[in-house]
């Protein structure tokens, strides 16, 4: 069975990874955002997206093999990019970073009234944000498997609400929508499939494994980015069939529909896979801190632990508005930046290992989605 425990190790590990950082708080969004805009354009939106993001994550570790030097998102910015991209790639991934987790804090109060449905008034959100922080200041990072089993939980969550609500599915034309909703599931689309965050961490454990890599490292990524887009449709049918009314969040909306018990173990697993998300995205940010700017460990814990839980303070309670400015702004650019890095990698004379040949038509639509979504945040 050694040739089962090396498959894996080398795939299905890291396959799990990149799903457990991709699939977070965004496709909660999914739902709402294809009901108010037809079922054509969701879903063309959503494929655009799913390549758009394989494109760039596969990029993304190009640049990271074929660099010598070690950095995080802004500091590959920063070698390829010169100071004017590190500031723009510091506001991307810091920024998201932080609104990541605050869109994950937001959306823990739906979950929790799941499981209780009387909870409410914030205290479900300073539990969750005070398990989140005890995980990051106690250096829990050995969570790879966990992040596996949780992701494998979701999963059977989306088949049980698919396959209860998929037959009642009835999803709007484009000529029922309205045309300002035209653009709506974009951002969303964008915010749910990226996991650039996790692109370092897959490639660097890949590599390690030793022997030839780069098949096995492209079809991680792959993998990995295409089974989130193919779950999220079904989850997308599965929710609008069994919903009288779909909830922006798609999960307030189930509380008269399901078992009290299924309700429940919806809750408990949508809270384990925010929790998982949240504690990733928080490691990944301390790391740019420390590796990219040397801050000392007390500023990066008192970043990482305490913006998110401030902004939510704040009064940053819209699930959706948070979730389409997070998709359309600030990984939009990201993604645009990712681009961009790998374009002057390879002008500079660097060997891409994973996209050895790319037809510009792609690239060219890869930056156009981007910046598409971006343009529809800004005037919308």
């Amino acid at each position: 069975m050694s040739w089962l425990k090396k498959i894996y190790e080398r795939e299905l590990l890291p396959i799990g990874l990149l799903m457990g950082t991709i699939i977070g708080a965004g496709f909660f969004s999914l739902p709402y955002v294809f009901s108010q805009s037809g079922a054509a354009l969701g879903f063309f939106y959503l494929l655009l997206g799913t390549v758009s993001y394989l494109v760039v994550h596969l990029m993304y570790a190009d640049v990271i093999v074929g660099t010598p030097t070690t950095h995080r998102f802004p500091g590959y910015a920063n070698v390829y990019l010169g100071k004017g991209g590190r500031a723009l790639a510091i506001l991307a991934s810091i920024f998201g970073s932080l609104l990541a987790m605050t869109i994950y804090l937001v959306l823990s109060a739906s979950f929790g009234k799941l499981i209780t449905p009387i909870a409410g008034g914030g205290g479900e959100v300073a539990i969750f944000w005070l398990l989140g922080s005890l995980t990051l200041f106690l250096r829990l990072k050995g969570l790879t498997a966990v992040e596996t089993i949780i992701t494998g939980g979701i999963i059977a969550i989306i088949g049980v609400i698919s396959w209860l609500g998929i037959g009642n599915a009835h999803l709007p034309s484009l000529s029922e929508s309205s045309l300002k909703t035209i653009g709506l599931p974009l951002s969303p689309a964008i915010f749910s499939l990226g996991g650039l965050s996790a692109i370092y961490l897959i490639t660097e454990y890949v590599r390690q494994r030793g022997g030839s890599w780069q098949k096995p490292l492209k079809r991680v990524i792959t993998l990995g980015t295409l089974i989130p887009a193919v779950l999220y449709a079904f989850f997308i049918l599965g929710i609008i069939g069994l919903s009288k009314e779909v909830s922006p969040d798609a999960v307030s909306g189930l509380i008269s529909q399901l078992h009290p018990l299924l309700l429940t173990s919806v809750g408990i697993l949508g809270l384990l896979t925010l929790w998982s998300s949240y504690v990733s995205v928080g490691f990944n940010l301390r790391d740019i801190l420390g590796v990219d700017f040397n801050l000392p460990e007390w500023l990066r814990d008192l970043i990482v632990v305490g913006i998110p839980f401030g902004i939510y303070l704040a009064g940053f309670h819209d699930f959706l508005t948070l979730v389409s400015f997070a998709g359309g702004f600030l990984l939009a650019l990201e993604g645009i930046l990712a681009v961009w890095m790998w374009r002057r990698f390879r002008a500079r004379g660097g060997v891409s290992t994973l996209l050895p040949r790319l037809e510009p038509v792609v690239v060219g639509v890869v930056i156009a989605t981007f910046v598409a979504a971006f343009a529809h945040e800004l005037f919308s």
